[in-house]
């Protein structure tokens, strides 16, 4: 059924924009959520519907009595002249990744290959880590507290042989085997760039900014309600970090933002970069979230393909002394900053295909180049 809350001022229309993927997290049953010229309408799957009505409500109510800063595009290239043809993206598979075939794949490797001759022209150092983070390393990133909705834990059969025995008999008599499954205590990476404070942390920084680049999968239960080509819940990311002192840190991000434009128009992309926030859920956090918009913590690049398609292909953030802080990062000359900019490499590529095609001969010769290497 559609559930409707109504917003006659323009105001909380605005407000609502910014707080309309939180509503996905009130039910699993929850399908569809739109902002209508006079309200926002909610396609609910579930029975408890009076329940559900009554969160709804609750939630509009409370989030509408939230500040929320306007934002600010600082980049618009969409008076550019869109390409005649518009093509299919990647398709996703039901669990929540993509499927690529040959060409696809080379030109995975050829965008991440882009952004990491753009870390190392700055010289940053590369990186490889694992996919997964311990509790410890989760609860000093913050991610535990302000963002539960994307977290996945990891669970585990313990190495014990009553356990493994009362595991096998459960699968040879119904298959159904979850209860046999402990925490671990270990979480599926949902960005990289904590390993890298984790590492800092063990040395002492010295003065001059210091850089660092690792590519890896990411993993974020985004809600099956906004599964997409877009969006998806396992996605490759190339980031880059950048430690020093405040203003060498948000010089760098800057320049970033440049590269990125750059490299953005070349590859025949339309789109903007604007002030955007982290995605945080809960209505205590929204002090951080009006601070991080109106003070331009975080921008986002932002591919736009026609009117119906508008997503977030880079991010670039100023994270300040927080994060350095809680890893325990201490230099030689007093306070740490840092700065973070991730490129969502399968979006980069979805852009691509959606403006281009999906083969090969069709890309840009940058890209053409890189495949045929």
């Amino acid at each position: 059924m559609i559930m409707f809350y109504p917003l006659s001022k323009e105001r909380d229309k605005k407000k609502a924009r910014q707080i309309l993927d939180s509503v996905y997290y009130l039910s699993e049953d929850i399908e569809d959520v739109r902002l209508t010229e006079h309200g926002i309408e909610v396609a609910y799957q579930g029975e408890q519907v009076e329940e559900m009505n009554h969160q709804l409500t609750a939630f509009m109510k409370k989030s509408l009595q939230n500040r929320f800063a306007t934002k600010s595009v600082i980049r618009d290239n969409r008076d550019k002249r869109p390409e005649s043809s518009h093509f299919s993206m990647a398709t996703h598979t039901p669990s929540g990744g993509l499927h690529l075939t040959h060409d696809l794949v080379l030109l995975e490797h050829a965008l991440d290959g882009i952004f990491r001759e753009l870390a190392l022209k700055h010289g940053a150092k590369l990186r490889r880590y694992p996919s997964f983070f311990s509790r410890d390393q989760m609860a000093r990133s913050g991610y535990l507290e302000h963002f539960p909705q994307h977290v996945y834990g990891l669970s585990e059969i313990p190495h014990d042989e009553q356990k493994l025995a009362d595991y096998r008999a459960l699968w040879l008599q119904t298959k159904e085997v979850q209860s046999a499954f402990e925490s671990s205590d270990l979480y599926l990476q949902p960005c990289l760039c904590f390993h890298v404070y984790d590492e800092l942390a063990t040395v002492q920084q010295e003065e001059g900014l210091q850089l660092f680049s690792a590519e890896g999968p990411c993993y974020r239960h985004e809600h099956r309600g906004r599964l997409s080509p877009s969006r998806l819940r396992e996605f490759r990311m190339r980031e880059i970090v950048y430690v020093g002192e405040g203003k060498p840190v948000a010089d760098m991000r800057d320049q970033l933002i440049e590269d990125a434009w750059s490299w953005f128009q070349e590859l025949g992309l339309r789109g903007y970069v604007e002030t955007a926030t982290d995605p945080f859920y809960f209505h205590e956090d929204h002090a951080l979230m009006f601070f991080q918009s109106s003070g331009a913590l975080k921008y986002e690049l932002r591919f736009q393909l026609d009117d119906n398609t508008d997503f977030s292909i880079a991010s670039f953030n100023l994270c300040g002394h927080v994060l350095c802080n809680s890893f325990g990062v201490q230099s030689c000359y007093g306070e740490v900053h840092s700065g973070c900019t991730g490129f969502g490499i399968d979006r980069w590529l979805q852009a691509i295909v959606a403006v281009h095609g999906n083969q090969r001969k069709q890309w840009p010769e940058a890209l053409r180049l890189r495949c045929e290497a």
